[in-house]
Protein backbone atom coordinates (compact mmCIF):
# COMPACT_ATOMS: atom_id res chain seq x y z
CA UNK A 1 0.00 0.00 0.00
CA UNK A 2 1.42 3.37 -0.90
CA UNK A 3 1.93 6.19 1.51
CA UNK A 4 -0.85 8.21 -0.15
CA UNK A 5 -3.48 5.53 0.54
CA UNK A 6 -2.67 5.67 4.26
CA UNK A 7 -3.56 9.36 4.30
CA UNK A 8 -7.20 8.45 4.39
CA UNK A 9 -9.03 11.16 6.34
CA UNK A 10 -11.14 8.38 7.85
CA UNK A 11 -8.09 7.12 9.79
CA UNK A 12 -7.66 10.52 11.39
CA UNK A 13 -11.36 10.58 12.28
CA UNK A 14 -11.08 7.10 13.80
CA UNK A 15 -8.15 8.25 15.92
CA UNK A 16 -10.13 11.27 17.12
CA UNK A 17 -13.07 8.98 17.93
CA UNK A 18 -10.71 6.66 19.80
CA UNK A 19 -9.38 9.58 21.84
CA UNK A 20 -12.94 10.65 22.69
CA UNK A 21 -13.83 7.05 23.59
CA UNK A 22 -10.92 6.78 25.99
CA UNK A 23 -11.83 10.11 27.55
CA UNK A 24 -15.40 8.85 28.02
CA UNK A 25 -14.04 5.67 29.63
CA UNK A 26 -11.93 7.83 31.94
CA UNK A 27 -15.08 9.72 32.92
CA UNK A 28 -16.89 6.42 33.61
CA UNK A 29 -14.03 5.34 35.89
CA UNK A 30 -14.31 8.61 37.81
CA UNK A 31 -18.06 8.05 38.19
CA UNK A 32 -17.35 4.49 39.37
CA UNK A 33 -14.96 5.87 41.99
CA UNK A 34 -17.65 8.25 43.28
CA UNK A 35 -20.15 5.36 43.51
CA UNK A 36 -17.59 3.25 45.35
CA UNK A 37 -16.93 6.00 47.89
CA UNK A 38 -20.68 6.48 48.44
CA UNK A 39 -21.24 2.69 48.52
CA UNK A 40 -23.85 3.16 45.78
CA UNK A 41 -24.21 -0.41 44.50
CA UNK A 42 -27.24 0.40 42.35
CA UNK A 43 -25.22 3.12 40.61
CA UNK A 44 -22.36 0.73 39.86
CA UNK A 45 -24.48 -1.67 37.80
CA UNK A 46 -25.24 0.69 34.88
CA UNK A 47 -21.68 2.05 35.02
CA UNK A 48 -20.28 -1.44 34.64
CA UNK A 49 -22.48 -2.04 31.61
CA UNK A 50 -21.51 1.32 30.12
CA UNK A 51 -17.80 0.56 30.66
CA UNK A 52 -18.15 -2.83 28.98
CA UNK A 53 -19.95 -1.27 26.02
CA UNK A 54 -17.33 1.48 25.69
CA UNK A 55 -14.47 -1.02 25.82
CA UNK A 56 -16.07 -3.12 23.07
CA UNK A 57 -16.50 0.00 20.91
CA UNK A 58 -12.87 0.96 21.47
CA UNK A 59 -11.71 -2.53 20.57
CA UNK A 60 -13.62 -2.39 17.26
CA UNK A 61 -12.21 1.06 16.57
CA UNK A 62 -8.64 -0.13 17.24
CA UNK A 63 -9.15 -2.93 14.69
CA UNK A 64 -10.24 -0.40 12.06
CA UNK A 65 -7.27 1.83 12.82
CA UNK A 66 -4.80 -1.06 12.56
CA UNK A 67 -6.23 -2.02 9.18
CA UNK A 68 -6.12 1.59 8.01
CA UNK A 69 -2.49 2.23 8.99
CA UNK A 70 -0.45 -0.73 7.73
CA UNK A 71 2.37 1.23 6.08
CA UNK A 72 2.72 4.24 8.35
CA UNK A 73 5.83 3.97 10.49
CA UNK A 74 4.36 3.05 13.82
CA UNK A 75 0.93 2.24 15.13
CA UNK A 76 -1.15 4.60 17.26
CA UNK A 77 -2.98 1.73 18.95
CA UNK A 78 0.01 -0.18 20.33
CA UNK A 79 2.23 2.68 21.47
CA UNK A 80 4.78 2.51 18.65
CA UNK A 81 5.56 6.11 17.70
CA UNK A 82 4.33 7.30 14.33
CA UNK A 83 7.01 9.02 12.23
CA UNK A 84 6.21 12.70 11.93
CA UNK A 85 7.78 13.43 8.55
CA UNK A 86 4.90 15.52 7.24
CA UNK A 87 1.92 17.38 8.71
CA UNK A 88 -0.47 14.43 8.34
CA UNK A 89 1.89 12.11 10.19
CA UNK A 90 2.60 14.83 12.75
CA UNK A 91 -1.12 15.10 13.51
CA UNK A 92 -1.24 11.30 13.96
CA UNK A 93 1.74 11.46 16.31
CA UNK A 94 0.06 14.19 18.36
CA UNK A 95 -3.16 12.15 18.62
CA UNK A 96 -1.13 9.06 19.52
CA UNK A 97 0.64 10.89 22.34
CA UNK A 98 -2.68 12.12 23.70
CA UNK A 99 -4.19 8.62 23.49
CA UNK A 100 -1.18 7.10 25.30
CA UNK A 101 -1.51 9.66 28.09
CA UNK A 102 -5.23 8.95 28.46
CA UNK A 103 -4.60 5.18 28.50
CA UNK A 104 -2.07 5.66 31.29
CA UNK A 105 -4.62 7.64 33.31
CA UNK A 106 -7.24 4.93 32.67
CA UNK A 107 -4.87 2.24 33.94
CA UNK A 108 -4.13 4.21 37.10
CA UNK A 109 -7.79 4.90 37.88
CA UNK A 110 -8.86 1.37 37.06
CA UNK A 111 -6.15 0.05 39.40
CA UNK A 112 -7.31 2.46 42.14
CA UNK A 113 -10.91 1.25 41.78
CA UNK A 114 -9.85 -2.40 41.70
CA UNK A 115 -7.79 -2.04 44.88
CA UNK A 116 -10.66 -0.26 46.65
CA UNK A 117 -13.08 -3.05 45.71
CA UNK A 118 -10.67 -5.79 46.78
CA UNK A 119 -9.95 -4.13 50.11
CA UNK A 120 -13.66 -3.59 50.75
CA UNK A 121 -14.40 -7.24 50.04
CA UNK A 122 -11.56 -8.31 52.34
CA UNK A 123 -12.97 -6.17 55.17
CA UNK A 124 -16.48 -7.57 54.64
CA UNK A 125 -15.08 -11.10 54.69
CA UNK A 126 -13.29 -10.37 57.97
CA UNK A 127 -16.52 -9.03 59.49
CA UNK A 128 -18.34 -12.21 58.51
CA UNK A 129 -15.63 -14.29 60.13
CA UNK A 130 -15.97 -12.26 63.34
CA UNK A 131 -19.76 -12.59 63.34
CA UNK A 132 -19.87 -16.28 62.51
CA UNK A 133 -16.53 -18.00 62.84
CA UNK A 134 -16.16 -21.02 60.60
CA UNK A 135 -17.35 -24.22 62.22
CA UNK A 136 -14.55 -26.52 63.16
CA UNK A 137 -14.99 -29.90 61.61
CA UNK A 138 -14.43 -32.76 64.05
CA UNK A 139 -11.52 -34.92 63.01
CA UNK A 140 -12.25 -38.31 61.48
CA UNK A 141 -10.06 -39.90 64.14
CA UNK A 142 -10.32 -38.60 67.70
CA UNK A 143 -7.77 -39.09 70.50
CA UNK A 144 -7.89 -42.51 72.18
CA UNK A 145 -9.45 -41.32 75.47
CA UNK A 146 -12.38 -39.45 73.85
CA UNK A 147 -13.87 -42.15 71.64
CA UNK A 148 -17.61 -42.40 71.30
CA UNK A 149 -19.60 -43.91 68.49
CA UNK A 150 -22.55 -41.92 67.17
CA UNK A 151 -24.86 -44.93 66.82
CA UNK A 152 -23.87 -47.06 69.79
CA UNK A 153 -25.22 -44.91 72.61
CA UNK A 154 -21.87 -43.61 73.77
CA UNK A 155 -19.76 -46.74 73.63
CA UNK A 156 -16.13 -46.32 72.67
CA UNK A 157 -15.03 -46.38 69.04
CA UNK A 158 -11.85 -45.43 67.20
CA UNK A 159 -13.69 -43.72 64.33
CA UNK A 160 -15.98 -40.71 64.53
CA UNK A 161 -18.99 -41.17 62.25
CA UNK A 162 -20.01 -37.54 62.30
CA UNK A 163 -20.17 -35.98 58.81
Amino acid sequence: MSRETTRDPQVSEWLKAEKQGYEALLNLLDQEWECLKRRDISGLIPLTRAKESRILELHELEQKIRQGLPSVGGNPTDGTPVRAEDPWEASLAKLQKSIRKTKTEIQARNERNRRYIEESLRIIEEFFILLAPPLEQPPAYVPFGNRRAMNSGGSSSFISRRL
